[in-house]
């Protein structure tokens, strides 16, 4: 269902902007799309995101993944017995530690939410 509080773009990739999404009737989705030329067009959608009510047409919108930007720190183990654990602070991740930790390594992770997830 399509929601403000995400961002979209065409099938295609064309700039979108969602206006409202509690419009009346079968197309309650209310916003406009950029066209070739820089132009803003008006333009309505159902409430999965169709427009004009075709499943294939390449105006229907597709969520844009959000970014995911945080720093975490990590502990390495010599025998990797301990995985998955990570922490928002170093402080945190000391105080966590086991007695074979070998490393706390700063992690900045940047990338789209979904990534590396099997589809």
């Amino acid at each position: 269902m399509i929601s403000l509080d995400k961002q979209y773009k065409t099938k295609d990739g064309i700039e979108v902007r969602i206006y409202a999404v509690d419009g009346d009737g079968d197309y309650p989705i209310h916003g406009a799309y950029r066209d070739i030329v820089g132009n803003w067009n008006m333009a309505v959608w159902t409430r999965e995101g169709l427009f004009n009510g075709h499943d294939g047409h390449c105006l229907n919108l597709v969520e844009i993944p959000q970014r995911i930007k945080r720093t975490v720190w990590l502990n390495v183990y010599e025998n990797s017995y301990l995985n998955g654990c990570y922490y928002d602070f170093k402080i945190d991740a000391d105080r966590s530690a086991g007695h074979n930790r070998i490393a706390c390594i700063k992690v900045d992770i940047d990338c789209a939410e979904g990534d590396g997830l099997d589809e």
